[in-house]
């Protein structure tokens, strides 16, 4: 994202928070976004804080209140599925958030079971914290659609799939199920790798847990 020139565009609250390079792209995310919150910045890294500054300061969608927090989770896994496979799991709370988690992967090492522990840590965490509420934003469309389409008709189906298949993962899901008892848990996709500095801070901390595995 690192350019000569030009200025750059701070979304803190609109459709996908993030520092975007031109007006049309910070427009994409804002206009009709009720509440939305942008900047214009000469300064990469000034617009960079702007996004990561917390809900407080200017309605960062990384938000920790008495009710609820949202959190990003990222799960990553070099030579995926094969013999040397290595994961790591990253949970992003904040800026130097103390709460931030870089995990190797334990057990069998996938990039979809990386994506469960991660989101598992993370709502373990948010009710050792006492939160009543969360929302959880991950570039994994498998872990959302998961929760919010699957779920249902896998335990409906004794956990088959729409094929008939055994759900590959049945044994994290169930753990993930147990752990989400009595916290009421959302989940929300985000796009990788589109400069937006909260998945951007979890997929780091991913990366940087299998680094810890060498």
């Amino acid at each position: 994202m690192s350019r000569k020139g030009g200025n750059y565009y701070a979304v803190a609250k609109g459709r996908n928070a993030g520092v975007y390079n031109s007006w049309d792209e910070c427009k994409a995310q804002t206009a009709g976004y009720s509440g939305s919150q942008f900047k214009k910045f000469s300064s990469e890294s000034d617009a960079m804080n702007f996004v990561s500054e917390p809900t407080s300061a200017h309605g960062y969608s990384q938000k920790t209140s008495t009710r609820g927090a949202e959190v990003y989770t990222d799960g990553a896994c070099e030579y995926n599925g094969g013999s040397g496979a290595k994961g790591g799991i990253g949970v992003y709370w904040g800026p130097g958030n103390s709460k931030n988690v870089s995990e190797p992967l334990k057990g069998r090492q996938t990039n979809n079971r990386a994506e469960i522990r991660a989101a598992m840590r993370a709502v373990s965490q948010a009710k050792e914290n006492g939160l009543p509420d969360l929302t959880i934003k991950t570039d994994s469309e498998f872990l959302v659609k998961s929760q919010t389409k699957w779920m249902d008709n896998w335990q409906r189906n004794d956990w088959k799939t729409a094929s008939g298949g055994p759900v590959k993962n049945r044994a994290d899901f169930e753990e993930l199920n147990d752990v989400s008892r009595g916290i009421n848990v959302t989940y929300k996709h985000v796009p990788g790798h589109a400069g937006n500095p909260g998945n951007e801070a979890a997929d780091r901390l991913a990366r940087e847990a299998i680094r810890k595995r060498y």
